[in-house]
């Protein structure tokens, strides 16, 4: 899953083409509750830390902006919340590479 935290619009829909292009499947795109998120957010609904410094890594998102839970039952695995820091120019660099 993909939100929208920062208001840009086209950037959830972005980093989601990029993703399933990559790695993953994006189920939901979406705007986040609000567009106040300073920082781009990795949730990782599963307890799958590996797996969410892997896409952080990816993505060049601060590994200090995982945050983890184990809700195994929840449908979807991570959520990523695009802040205002999110730099879209980045998925044209990794795209090229």
């Amino acid at each position: 899953e993909v939100l929208n935290g920062n208001g840009r619009v086209g950037e959830a829909t972005q980093l989601s083409s990029f993703l399933n292009r990559q790695l993953a499947t994006v189920k939901h795109i979406d705007n986040a509750r609000d567009f106040q998120y300073k920082y781009t957010k990795i949730v990782d609904w599963k307890g799958s830390y590996d797996n969410s410094l892997q896409l952080a890594k990816l993505i060049s998102i601060d590994p200090q902006h995982i945050i983890s839970y184990d809700r195994k039952s929840k449908p979807i695995d991570i959520t990523i919340v695009l802040g205002h820091d999110w730099n879209p120019g980045l998925l044209e660099l990794l795209n090229n590479d």
